[in-house]
């Protein structure tokens, strides 16, 4: 299976004369040439696409796709399978990640995480799972951990060399390592089963005085510290 920019879905198969490659066009995908932005195994026998026009799904004999009025931002740019429970994905252009499953030939949206989730606060750039269930984010805001109802950020503070994350560069290997690609190669090692950062975070600073060069704008000494 291949995706292309401004190509679509393509598949390629080996034979005794070489490769053979055909164009694979799903339904409803009205757009001419889209771009495939993610392929990824389903765990049960299936296929899930992410692109220009939306998420399908592929079971071995028939797709199944989002319809275009079930989410405001309907490109996606990754997809995280979670066999029987379907799919996360995450929009092209917004911040919330939606948990899609397959109803026949259609897909339907199972939850979509609130704007004050802490993973609604950054663009998303690519998503990954571990042994263990814990679920890897990629983000412009740096490397998320999301287990459960905690979130944990990695950047800068965890010794990273920034926080802004490259599209779909993220790798959960079985035994719990993590690579993660930037503008320059990165690897974060995260060992199993008991897996956490150290993270060496500044202290506290609070904001006393403003000077505007024309006078003073007050202090915010009851200000909690930031």
């Amino acid at each position: 299976w291949l995706g292309t920019v401004r190509s679509g879905l393509w598949r390629a198969f080996s034979g005794p004369g070489g490769v053979r490659a055909e164009i694979i066009p799903i339904p409803e995908w009205t757009e001419d040439n889209p771009s495939i932005l993610q392929i990824a195994n389903d765990e049960v026998g299936g296929l899930w696409v992410a692109g220009s026009q939306g998420a399908a799904h592929w079971d071995g004999n028939a797709w199944a796709v989002l319809p275009k009025e079930a989410l405001r931002d309907q490109a996606m740019i990754s997809v995280l399978p979670l066999g029987q429970d379907g799919a996360w994905l995450a929009p092209q252009n917004g911040k919330q990640l939606s948990r899609l499953v397959r109803e026949g030939p259609t897909l339907r949206v199972a939850e979509t995480l609130p704007l004050d989730h802490p993973l609604s606060q950054a663009l998303i750039f690519g998503l990954g799972r571990d042994a263990n269930g814990v679920i890897w984010v990629a983000t412009a805001r740096g490397l998320k951990r999301w287990e459960g109802g905690r979130v944990e950020t990695y950047g800068r503070n965890a010794g990273l060399p920034g926080e802004d994350c490259a599209q779909n560069a993220l790798l959960v290997e079985p035994n719990g390592d993590v690579t993660e690609y930037r503008l320059e190669n990165l690897r974060v090692n995260q060992p199993v089963p008991d897996a956490r950062f150290v993270l060496e975070l500044p202290p506290d600073v609070q904001v006393r005085e403003i000077d505007l060069g024309g006078g003073r704008a007050g202090e915010a000494a009851a200000d909690p510290p930031r």
